[in-house]
């Protein structure tokens, strides 16, 4: 591993995430006040502790290829607030049939208008052993999210970006977290992205809970793509059209450019 100081460490940090999230201003503190700041936050002993590469959990990158000491560092602090945060998060112990039981009500959600979304969601997980967290992208961190399971209080933490609020990413990548769980349970061995076999494994998972894979079969095989049979069909998944757009352009079935005035946003995190 690569030697990096401190001041490198700080440079690494966007200035908007630093100051809006951390409550850090770049501009009015100098490097020994910053590091100082950021050792308070993240819980942490030293800043030089963030190069480590498997500190906390494994997770989910946005993208394979080699990994950078800048990006180790970035994903770690990420982490690290995340579950710095949980701890202010009341949960019960984990319950594997109450999360089973509250997969449908999670997936309405996502339709539900004129209500807080992420307050929702962190409310029906929590009842059911699951702490939520959602926080912005920390850019150049390349990280989705994570799952950890927190031994001493016997429940799970799932931790997501808010996927720039864009409604469709947002649900899968909440999902493929959900997922984890419900496959760490029929493994018996919680495991946090072990690797490529088993995110994909997750990743069809994931999609196949939010959209039944015998109707998505049988929706695509039709190809018919107009905005009818697209709200007809999230209708019967009991998911937002937002969910099946996005669905369709990242598997090709409609170009990128199709109805996007019709995919959604998240409520305000």
């Amino acid at each position: 591993m690569e030697e990096v100081n401190i001041k490198e460490i700080v440079s690494y940090f966007d200035k908007g995430f630093l100051k809006e999230i951390l409550g850090i201003d770049k501009e009015s503190l100098n490097l020994k006040e910053i590091e100082k700041k950021l050792i308070d936050v993240l819980n942490i002993s030293s800043l030089k502790e963030l190069k480590k590469e498997r500190l906390f959990v494994k997770c989910k990158r946005l993208n394979r290829g080699d990994v950078r000491i800048k990006e180790i560092i970035l994903r770690n602090a990420w982490i690290a607030l995340a579950i710095e945060l949980s701890r202010k998060q009341k949960c019960i112990e984990f319950n594997e049939n109450a999360f089973k039981n509250s997969i449908n009500l999670l997936k309405r959600y996502s339709h539900v208008r004129g209500g807080p979304l992420i307050e929702n969601l962190k409310r029906t997980l929590n009842k059911c052993g699951v702490k939520f967290i959602v926080l912005p992208y920390l850019k150049e961190s390349k990280l989705r999210g994570f799952t950890k399971y927190l031994k001493e209080e016997k429940c799970y933490l799932i931790a997501i970006n808010d996927c720039g609020k864009a409604l469709d990413k947002f649900y899968f990548t909440l999902f493929h977290e959900i997922s984890h769980i419900l496959i760490s349970k029929k493994k018996t061995n919680f495991t946090i992205n072990k690797d490529d076999e088993e995110e994909e494994e997750v990743d069809k998972l994931a999609s196949d809970i939010l959209i039944d894979p015998d109707l998505y079969n049988r929706f695509v095989n039709r190809k018919c793509f107009n905005l009818t049979s697209i709200l007809f069909f999230a209708r019967q998944n009991n998911v937002d059209q937002s969910i099946v757009i996005g669905r369709l352009q990242k598997e090709g079935f409609i170009p990128y450019s199709y109805f996007n005035k019709y995919k959604k946003k998240t409520y305000r995190i």
